[in-house]
């Protein structure tokens, strides 16, 4: 066996090796993938739940600015009622 089959097992095991490394390496990398999706996935349901509760926040509002300018025009109608009684009355 001379020298040049010796370094040609040496690289051969080298190259096995980083091979093994390499497909090891990459099963880590898939498994954090994986979780990265689950982790994804679990936060873009969160944020719809909170995406629905805001809409409906939103709607109630809408809903209570809408009586509230309702009861606002009864109001204004009936102080303009006022305004046009009060005039002969201002001497006092």
């Amino acid at each position: 066996m001379s020298i040049i089959d010796f370094l040609l097992v040496i690289l051969l095991l080298s190259a096995s090796s980083l091979c093994i490394f390499l497909i090891i390496y990459l099963k880590r990398i898939l498994v954090q993938l994986e979780e990265l999706g689950k982790e994804i996935h679990q936060f873009v349901d969160f944020t719809n739940t909170i995406m629905l509760n805001v809409e409906e926040v939103a709607l109630r509002a809408t809903k209570i600015v809408n009586e509230v300018e309702g009861y606002w025009s009864v109001l204004s109608r009936g102080f303009k009622k006022i305004r046009r009684i009060l005039p002969p009355f201002r001497f006092l």
